[in-house]
């Protein structure tokens, strides 16, 4: 996802600047560039960590928990 990512940003940044021949003008297209870059950032170093079977009966086991004592 992150490589796709990277190569969406790099063509969003080259599309306007062929469109200029080569000189550099602020667009929309920079700004959706910076979007998809932080998103890609934020999957690379923020993504959210993998259930493993023995997370997951914890948090099961947790839940189970609370809500017997919300029941009594």
């Amino acid at each position: 996802m992150t490589v796709g990512s990277i190569f969406a940003i790099a063509n969003l940044c080259y599309i306007p600047y062929k469109m200029d021949n080569g000189v550099f003008v602020f667009r929309a297209w920079h700004v959706l560039a910076g979007v998809f870059m932080l998103g890609a950032l934020h999957m690379m170093f923020k993504a959210n960590a993998p259930w493993t079977s023995a997370s997951l009966k914890a948090e099961e086991t947790r839940k189970a928990a609370e809500k017997e004592a919300k029941s009594k």
